[in-house]
């Protein structure tokens, strides 16, 4: 039995208890992050870390989290989700004098960090022309909202275009035709008030990279995965609208 996600896993652990067939469960983010800290959760995972036969998790950090609470170390295993090279073949890039095009592709979720990303982008805009982002998401209504009158209230209407990939059926192929238009990836996350965070590699970052563009991001629970700082990609402090801008 495999589930995906500990909110559902935890599920099976009754089942687990009736027959012989092992329970693996992989972790991809708000379960290894925000669920850690929620009493109501933790009663959940508890017995799912003690009868579960493997625990997937996506970096080292999450793996301390869970050792932390109790969860047997040789139960857990650091995994990489692959990623299809075919849809996302190496593009050697070069300068040109054309608009520069930033891109980003994050639900609208806190997390994501959308409000810093902007604020750096408007400061950027005012410093250096023929600059674009364009940001790929979807999410609440709401939380789309606040961020399409952010994008207003800084003058960024002509230099920002957000596209809602609600209903997209392929977005790997949709994602990869921006990767081969663009020229910069941005990945903003930043740990939600809540507790939520990326709890491993952020896999569009892990495309865009796989596509040759150069990434700059932020240090988040697994951002070491693929990310080495000034080797590999730029890493801005967390929170620092100046950083991110300067490393823009």
């Amino acid at each position: 039995m495999h589930a995906h996600f500990g909110t559902e896993g935890y599920k099976l652990v009754d089942l687990r208890k009736k027959i012989d067939i092992p329970l693996v469960v992989s972790f991809y983010g708000v379960d290894a992050s925000y669920c850690l800290q929620h009493p109501c959760w933790l009663a959940r995972f508890r017995p799912m870390f003690k009868f579960a036969d493997r625990l997937i998790v996506l970096c080292e950090e999450v793996k301390e989290r869970f050792t932390r609470l109790g969860c047997p170390a040789d139960k857990i295993c650091v995994w990489n989700i692959g990623i299809d090279l075919d849809i996302f073949p190496y593009q050697k890039r070069k300068p040109h004098k054309g608009e520069l095009k930033f891109l980003t592709a994050a639900r609208f979720a806190e997390k994501k960090g959308y409000p810093i990303l902007l604020k750096a982008f408007s400061i950027l805009a005012k410093k250096k022309n023929g600059i674009h982002l364009t940001a790929l998401g979807y999410g609440p209504l709401k939380r789309k909202r606040s961020i399409e009158q952010m994008v207003v209230d800084l003058g960024l209407k002509e230099m920002v275009t957000l596209i809602d990939t609600t209903g997209i059926e392929d977005f790997n192929q949709f994602y990869s035709q921006f990767l081969s238009s663009h020229d910069i990836y941005i990945q903003a996350s930043i740990t939600a008030k809540n507790g939520d965070d990326e709890a491993g590699p952020a896999l569009t970052s892990v495309y865009a990279q796989a596509a040759g563009l150069p990434v700059i991001t932020t240090p988040f629970a697994g951002v070491s995965r693929s990310i080495l700082n000034n080797e590999t990609g730029l890493i801005a402090r967390s929170n620092s609208v100046e950083d991110l801008t300067e490393k823009m």
